[in-house]
């Protein structure tokens, strides 16, 4: 709040990292600009341990994707900075990297009624948030809304948080065992999928989703040289990554910063780094 406060007295002239609850004033200030990335990479989702019970059942993983209202989610927790991931992958939905239906994706719109059989057939009735405090304020409001919804699907969730040693403790580094646990985290990717996509590789990614399939798919799109090749190459493994729901990659947010109108020649990064070497202030 003071340094919003500060970049409208023009006391600073950049703000890095805008809380999202601030970007409203900020954006509509005359003599203030916001600044963001034109597409995200970094991705909001939820892990469930692949290797153990209950996230080692498809079913379960399928009827996570299904019960979240990822919009409302992403409106009331993230005041709408981002873009829904309805395809559940690590490459965003815009990215022109990205596959789509056309390719058989499935999309995971909210479907409370199909996370409710599909819950119900595995035999689920509670699972347990295990959240962080002091950082993140985004995670609070998060955490109730997925239990609301989570409730309508017929999952109780009760919910944990921690502070942050013991949070990623909890289910740091990958191969650690932390069955019935739903954590939430975001991380930050380069948008090209060599980079993005070998996080879902098998001792790479904390949801513990280890596929030899998969593996074989990414080494494979590596070697291709040609970009609409190598999109065709990235897509099957962005098929059985959207099919397998090793996670649950519900938005992507928009890292916004905020600084004078006079200030010039700031950009950001899909991860959501702004970088000033080339920023001047003048009119």
């Amino acid at each position: 709040t003071a340094a919003v406060n500060a970049l409208r007295a023009g006391s600073i002239d950049f703000l890095d990292k805008v809380n999202f609850a601030d970007v409203a004033s900020v954006k509509s200030n005359s003599s203030l600009q916001i600044l963001q990335a034109k597409t995200s990479s970094q991705t909001v989702v939820l892990h469930m341990d692949n290797q153990n019970a209950p996230g080692n059942d498809l079913k379960v993983r399928q009827a996570m994707a299904y019960a979240i209202n990822r919009q409302s989610l992403l409106d009331n927790a993230y005041f709408g900075q981002g873009a829904v991931s309805a395809y559940n992958t690590v490459v965003a939905d815009a990215s022109p990297w990205q596959c789509s239906a056309k390719a058989g994706l499935t999309k995971y719109n909210y479907d409370p009624a199909k996370a409710k059989k599909l819950f119900a057939e595995a035999g689920i009735t509670e699972l347990t948030w295990w959240g962080v405090t002091g950082i993140l304020p985004e995670f609070t409001p998060m955490a109730e809304i997925i239990q609301a919804d989570l409730k309508k699907a017929g999952v109780d969730l009760t919910i944990k948080n921690s502070e942050v040693g013991a949070w990623v403790a909890g289910f740091y580094p990958p191969g650690t065992k932390y069955p019935g646990l739903v954590v939430p985290n975001i991380f930050s990717l380069q948008p090209e999928p060599a980079y993005s996509m070998y996080y879902m590789k098998s001792g790479g990614n904390e949801s513990n989703w280890n596929n030899t399939q998969y593996d074989t798919l990414f080494d494979k799109a590596l070697t291709v040289l040609k970009p609409a090749a190598r999109k065709t190459a990235w897509c099957e493994g962005l098929k059985l990554e959207n099919s397998q729901t090793p996670i649950v990659a519900m938005f992507n947010i928009f890292t916004i910063h905020g600084a004078s109108s006079s200030v010039k020649g700031i950009w950001v990064a899909p991860n959501g780094m702004a970088h000033l070497e080339g920023a001047s202030i003048g009119n």
